[in-house]
């Protein structure tokens, strides 16, 4: 669902219609041949990968806690959208911080549906602004479980943590 809303704009094409009172032009760009990056290779991420080939027919590649760093920045530079979905550990706090954040395409979107300190906030924040990657969105705050502020930047989504109603509404075969 992130994954979407982002790569199709959804929020700007719902205001665009708002506004216009016209459906218009789709938003966005399809998903089809897309290269996905998936961090954290356990029973979500590789339900994620099944998902994105079956249903997209997009690319992927994944890394793991048993992963080298460079298949890490081989990942980082050469995927167009990296979703997490690893554990937040003493070796993922902060794995994603400035530097790996100049790593990814400036086309790049991430989603992390995992844990919010695996994402360095303030790296996020500055490099959306500077535009350096094309989106964020994400299910996961930073305060978890009370979630006192909103991240709010630049080209980024905020939802409901609704992990339990995909693994509940979708079946994706083995």
């Amino acid at each position: 669902m992130l994954m979407l809303a982002m790569t199709r704009r959804l929020t700007e094409g719902i205001e665009k219609v708002r506004k216009e009172a016209t459906i218009g032009a789709p938003t966005g760009h399809t998903l089809q041949g897309k290269k996905v990056g998936i961090i954290g290779g356990g029973k979500i991420g590789k339900t994620f990968e099944k998902m994105c080939t079956a249903a997209f027919g997009m690319q992927t590649c994944s890394t793991t806690s048993k992963s080298s760093r460079r298949e890490l920045e081989d990942l980082l530079r050469t995927s167009d959208i990296v979703s997490v979905h690893c554990p937040l550990t003493e070796n993922t706090r902060g794995l994603l911080g400035k530097k790996e954040l100049e790593m990814m395409k400036r086309s790049a979107v991430l989603i992390n549906t995992a844990r919010g300190h695996i994402v360095d906030k303030h790296a996020l924040a500055k490099a959306l602004q500077e535009n350096s990657l094309q989106g964020y969105a994400t299910d996961v705050f930073w305060d978890e479980p009370a979630v006192s502020t909103r991240f709010s930047a630049p080209k980024s989504e905020t939802h409901i943590h609704s992990c339990f109603v995909f693994h509940r509404t979708l079946q994706i075969p083995s």
